[in-house]
């Protein structure tokens, strides 16, 4: 199977080290983007835009704010994950999601281009490179979640033919939360580091026309900053529904060894 064949040939330890250097140097997008922001907000002054001048140096501010909030919860995920073990009776939903996201990002990438060219006929070229690196940043994410999919071992799930259906709905519902958590680091490099380039970009479309894509570019680092302590909290509070539904879902068991004892 094509699945088998992309396993094999993609170990977690090809994922391991792209992320580790995404994550160095998203750090160094971060306060790259901080500094394009402060840039268009001066060239806001000097053009006489109103209003051009807080709004980047608010964006500056909270990214930077972010930046401390992702530092401390980049790895705090795994030691979760590691405690949260699950099973899966096939990987059969697993393939078909490995395969349906990497046909969203696909999705993605392409949608971003068309808008990128739709915005370039009618202020600049600079437009397309903008959104050509946010839809980068939006296929990177969905291949993260597809190759987790590829190796359910990267978030402590395990195969196993003995699982009941009740067990199947709670493991699917850990994978989704438990991918993001993994995902989470090569997430934030990816939305930080192409940001940025995105960022750039639309600061010479803004220095040249007055508009340029600067929000969108903008939140997309202020996603990747974001993503490590919100995620953190998701997974937490998720989990805890998740736990008290397998002790609602043991009790009638527990009730019968109480009766026959």
């Amino acid at each position: 199977m094509a699945s088998d064949l992309a396993r094999e040939k993609f170990g977690v330890g090809i994922y391991e080290s792209i992320a580790k250097w995404f994550v160095r140097y998203g750090h160094a997008g971060l306060l790259t983007a901080c500094a394009l922001l402060v840039l268009i907000a001066v060239i806001g002054i000097f053009r006489g835009w109103p209003g051009a001048f807080f709004k980047p140096l608010g964006l500056a501010a909270v990214i930077l704010i972010l930046q401390y909030t992702a530092n401390k919860f980049l790895n705090a995920g795994k030691s979760l994950i590691d405690s949260s073990p699950s099973r899966l009776g096939s990987r059969a939903f697993l393939d078909c999601l490995c395969f349906l996201g990497e046909i969203v990002g696909i999705v993605l990438f392409i949608w971003c281009l068309i808008r990128g060219r739709g915005l370039a006929l009618q202020a600049g070229s600079f437009f397309i490179w903008a959104y050509l690196w946010i839809g980068l940043a939006l296929w990177t994410l969905c291949d993260s979640i597809a190759f987790v999919a590829l190796h359910p071992k990267m978030v402590n799930i395990s195969i196993s033919e003995d699982v009941r259906g009740s067990e199947e709905a709670i493991g699917i519902m850990s994978f989704f939360v438990k991918a993001i958590m993994r995902v989470v680091p090569l997430a934030f490099g990816a939305a930080s580091i192409f940001g940025a380039i995105a960022l750039l970009c639309s600061a010479f479309a803004y220095a040249i026309n007055g508009i340029g894509g600067v929000q969108e570019s903008a939140l997309i680092v202020a996603f990747g900053a974001a993503l490590p302590l919100f995620s953190y909290v998701v997974f937490a509070f998720y989990h805890l529904v998740i736990d008290l539904l397998r002790s609602i879902l043991v009790l009638p068991g527990k009730i019968d060894e109480l009766k026959k004892n």
